[in-house]
């Protein structure tokens, strides 16, 4: 999945996430590896979470493996993962 507009809520991917320059997410992913290129705000809970050039993460990460580019902004709290991903059920509400 690709975002490069703005989502509210929570992503579930069994695969990657990748926050495009112009993209924004605000809530929380459970994917299998994150990207994030321009701004996240939340919780992540990821095997593997990418922060590059220019990109923005403000809250907690759960993973396996967190790199942190040079000028990219990390402000939260992290932990290591110990279990591998698995999706998780998410119910939706109306």
């Amino acid at each position: 999945m690709h975002v490069d507009g703005e989502v509210k809520g929570t992503i579930v991917s069994e695969s990657i996430v990748t926050i495009g320059k112009q993209g924004r997410i605000y809530g929380a992913i459970h994917s299998q590896r994150l990207i994030v290129n321009g701004f996240f705000e939340g919780e992540a809970d990821c095997d593997n979470v990418e922060i590059l050039v220019g990109g923005k993460f403000l809250g907690k990460v759960i993973s396996r493996e967190l790199v942190v580019e040079a000028k990219a902004v990390f402000e939260g709290e992290s932990r290591i993962k110990t279990d591998t991903f698995e999706p998780k059920q998410v119910e939706l509400k109306d």
